[in-house]
């Protein structure tokens, strides 16, 4: 929140001089003396540069002040998802910081409260028990642990060598030992969920290569909730879509998505009424 509100004062502040100079130029432009009966050619550049200027100001205006209240909403929606889902377990601490160090670790921020609340949705939009809504709840903001491990100019880098994709997909497996305060009552299914999100429906994914109903619930439910966020965030291979055009990309990818989740996925955002299905 602070890191926000300080980038909003430093964007306003920017405009603010730009104001001033572009005010500056304006008065110098009308008290230059007219030749030929218009004005010179230098004013008039001037004038073009700063209506320029402060066109790319308001933009850059524009974009902090959309992160600043996205991150607003996305703070509200996760106190709204922790008062409701409760935390039976005492590991709702533990998850947030350990969700916050992954998200500046990978330079994504509010990535881990995103698809947190997101999976929590997916969950209870499937029918699901709300005890596994909470668990799996959880389980999203840290699923991507194992990045700690890695260098982070790996993570933001668009071309990667063999070797460095095998050293990204072993992510899924590294996040396992950040998992230790997870009681054991709870881990089957937190570990399950957490390690299993990147395995895909054709047998495709990672780290086994499960496929269809032998990938636990939660992972599926998982993997939807990530993929939808990287998806409308935009990453670096990659520019941010529409949240519609998200669904679509994901309709078309049957052999990684549980579809049954996608048309979950769909619901929640367009307001439909739920689909049911028998997940545990």
């Amino acid at each position: 929140m602070n890191e926000d509100a300080d980038e909003f004062e430093g964007a306003a502040e920017f405009l603010r001089e730009l104001a001033d100079a572009f005010r500056g130029m304006v008065e110098s432009f009308a008290s230059r003396p007219a030749a030929g009966g218009g004005r010179s050619a230098v004013a008039l550049a001037e004038a073009a540069v700063a209506l320029l200027l402060c066109f790319f100001a308001a933009r850059m205006l524009a974009s902090v002040l959309s992160s600043f209240f996205a991150h607003l909403r996305c703070m509200k929606q996760y106190a709204e998802t922790c008062a409701a889902a409760g935390d039976p377990w005492g590991i709702e601490e533990k998850c947030r910081e350990l969700g916050a160090r992954i998200d500046a670790h990978t330079g994504r921020k509010d990535n881990s409260l995103q698809v947190g609340v997101l999976a929590y949705r997916l969950t209870l939009m499937l029918g699901i028990c709300a005890e596994n809504a909470a668990l799996y709840f959880y389980a999203a903001q840290v699923c991507d642990a194992g990045f700690l491990d890695l260098q982070p100019d790996l993570l933001s880098s668009d071309v990667i060598s063999g070797k460095e994709k095998k050293l990204l997909r072993s992510h899924v497996l590294r996040g396992i030992d950040y998992y230790d305060f997870v009681p054991e009552q709870c881990m089957g299914k937190f570990l399950s969920a957490a390690t299993y999100h990147h395995e895909n429906i054709d047998g495709s994914g990672i780290p086994e290569g499960l496929c269809g109903n032998d990938i636990p619930p939660g992972a599926r439910i998982l993997h939807v909730a990530e993929s939808f966020v990287a998806l409308v965030n935009g990453r670096g291979y990659h520019h941010a879509f529409g949240r519609r055009r998200a669904i679509r990309e994901m309709r078309h990818q049957k052999a990684l998505y549980d579809q049954q989740v996608v048309e979950a996925l769909a619901c929640v955002v367009t307001g439909r009424r739920p689909p049911r299905c028998s997940k545990k």
